[in-house]
């Protein structure tokens, strides 16, 4: 599993598309171990331990990965990807399959994974099976505006697994739980990134002819096309650029839309996001047909890097922890304090007299204790103390200041 953020000195995600290429000052999130940024032209930006790779980030899982963001085979088998796209896909496209009854146990292993559904409805009632949504994703057949519905109930899914992981290793160990809080703030991270970028579509007149360009950023689209238009410049020459359209909040599209319209992929050079169309029209249409992206409160808590609900629970223990320690301090040495004056010979506690008596008599206890005695002088000091909520010593003491006598 490759490593796209390293930590700062202020402790703070930063994304492998940000740091500089070669050695870093940053850190592994999980074993505080320096990074070097690996940025080639082949194999996807990541980082590498300078040293020796630590376990966490050594895994051979998918723990951190946003769903159908950069990978679309859905983890199938090689045998079920073949069943999928060479034999079903290639052969019925969206009517109704027929999988070979030698593949039976392939077609049930899909059945589970959602790929395919059976329909009980096709086929006049004899029923039959189909390529479900999810299932059109590895060959790229779901729209863009399908795919957005597919993908983000997965992405909250996804976020609400990794935070019950954390409440979990918060019952079983201080390493498990550094490590899933660790897998937690590296995915919120991704996903803060998706949704903090604006997708594009440009046109390009270039090396006379009309290409299309996909791609995201977190500035502005004008300032993104002037760079553009400086590397192509290196290229072919004079460019032209229009931008045909934008969505904000989009960054989970790009990846899709290039595997979906790979074959009129057009390389320029080691530039890999251009595409030649016959007809862009439909493109456009599908990638308008998109709704706009509204936040989900979850969603905006991680664009707005909010702690999550496990983060918040730990702050205030540990805030609890830190009062009652304070506490235990300052009663340690009070007590301290006293013993060293009681050695002295120093009279501890409240001074004899210290109180006077008119400051007794406001308080709130002496007034009730007034008031009840004053409602009925021949009240017993038991049924005083009772009517007024307070001791019996207390009410000795205000009978005395108030020169009351029991009868």
């Amino acid at each position: 599993m490759w490593l796209t953020y390293g930590l700062d000195d202020h402790g703070a995600l930063v994304a492998v598309a940000d740091a500089p290429r070669g050695k870093t000052l940053l850190r592994c999130p999980s074993c505080a171990g320096q990074l070097t940024a690996k940025k080639g032209q082949v194999v996807g930006h990541h980082f590498a331990h300078t040293g020796e790779t630590c376990r966490a980030v050594d895994r051979a899982d998918d723990a951190i990965a946003l769903p159908l963001y950069d990978q679309f085979h859905l983890q199938l088998s090689g045998r079920e990807l073949q069943l999928l796209l060479r034999e079903l896909w290639a052969t019925y496209g969206t009517g109704t399959v027929y999988p070979p009854s030698k593949a039976r146990r392939l077609t049930q292993r899909l059945e589970a994974r959602g790929v395919l559904a059976w329909n009980a409805y096709q086929r006049r009632g004899r029923g039959g099976y189909e390529i479900t949504k999810l299932g059109k994703i590895p060959v790229g057949a779901l729209s863009l505006r399908l795919f957005t519905e597919v993908q983000e109930p997965l992405l909250h899914q996804k976020h609400v697994e990794l935070e019950l992981a954390a409440q979990d290793a918060r019952t079983r160990s201080p390493l498990l739980l550094d490590q899933a809080l660790t897998d937690l703030r590296i995915y919120r991270a991704q996903w803060r990134r998706i949704l903090s970028t604006t997708l594009y579509f440009l046109e390009v007149q270039a090396a006379g002819e009309t290409l299309y360009k996909i791609g995201v950023t977190q500035r502005s689209v004008d300032d993104r096309v002037a760079e553009i238009s400086q590397e192509l410049r290196a290229v072919a020459g004079d460019v032209t650029i229009r931008v045909l359209d934008a969505w904000p909040q989009r960054g989970n599209i790009e990846l899709y839309f290039k595997h979906r319209y790979q074959a009129e992929q057009r390389r320029l050079g080691s530039l890999t996001e251009y595409f030649a169309f016959a007809d862009v029209r439909p493109v456009l249409a599908d990638l308008r047909r998109m709704p706009i992206k509204g936040l989900t409160p979850l969603e905006q808590a991680v664009l707005a890097d909010a702690p999550t609900a496990i983060e918040v629970e730990l702050a205030a223990a540990a805030e609890a922890r830190r009062q009652e320690q304070k506490a235990r301090a300052r009663s340690a040495a009070i007590a301290a304090g006293m013993a060293v004056a009681r050695d002295q010979g120093v009279h501890v506690g409240r001074p004899a007299g210290a109180e006077a008596t008119e400051a007794f008599l406001a308080k709130d206890t002496s007034q009730r204790v007034v008031a009840a005695l004053r409602d009925d002088p021949g009240l017993s000091i038991r049924t005083a103390a009772q009517a007024a909520g307070v001791s019996i010593n207390t009410v000795r003491k205000v009978a005395a200041a108030i020169g009351h006598v029991f009868c």
